[in-house]
């Protein structure tokens, strides 16, 4: 099944970009401090970019946003769908990329939750904070933990050890 082509909302770009400008302000007066993947993605549009992927897949499957703000990391996953909790991992690649846990103890896929699902943003990633009504999301499908760890290839982009599975093995959900 191929799942439709996405764009955000003006109201939700409204929100989204007052959303990430507090929570950027919150961890920057909490002194925390976001690992950065690329050297053209900035702060700001990686939160920009995970969270409007959360607000696509949230109202693709009905689910609710977790609008708040934390000091830290957030409670292990992003929304429930399907009753099941579902981290969402957006990204400018048709890939689920994940931190191998053989190799690195931070960005790895969390014990609490039980699926991952993957959403593509067309968005350059140099442009991230411009996310806004034209960029296009799409969901490409997602995984559960036993399918991840036992499908899943190593691959390394030149930030460290990953764990990836490409779009077509990824599952509808």
């Amino acid at each position: 099944m191929t799942y439709p082509l996405m764009r955000l909302t003006a109201k939700e770009v409204i929100h989204l970009r007052r959303w990430v400008n507090d929570c950027y302000e919150n961890k920057r007066n909490h002194r925390v401090t976001d690992r950065k993947y690329t050297a053209t993605m900035t702060p700001k549009g990686i939160i920009m970019m995970g969270k409007a992927g959360e607000v696509i897949a949230a109202r693709h499957y009905g689910a609710t946003v977790d609008w708040d703000i934390y000091i830290g990391p957030d409670h292990g996953h992003d929304i429930e769908i399907l009753g099941e909790t579902t981290e969402i991992k957006t990204s400018t690649r048709k890939t689920l990329i994940i931190n191998d846990p053989k190799h690195c103890n931070y960005g790895l896929w969390k014990p609490e939750t039980k699926q991952c699902v993957v959403v593509w943003c067309n968005q350059p990633p140099a442009q991230l904070e411009n996310i806004g009504t034209n960029t296009v999301f799409q969901i490409l499908g997602g995984t559960t933990r036993d399918h991840f760890f036992t499908h899943a290839t190593p691959a390394d982009y030149g930030h460290g050890p990953r764990l990836v599975l490409k779009e077509h093995e990824l599952q509808h959900i």
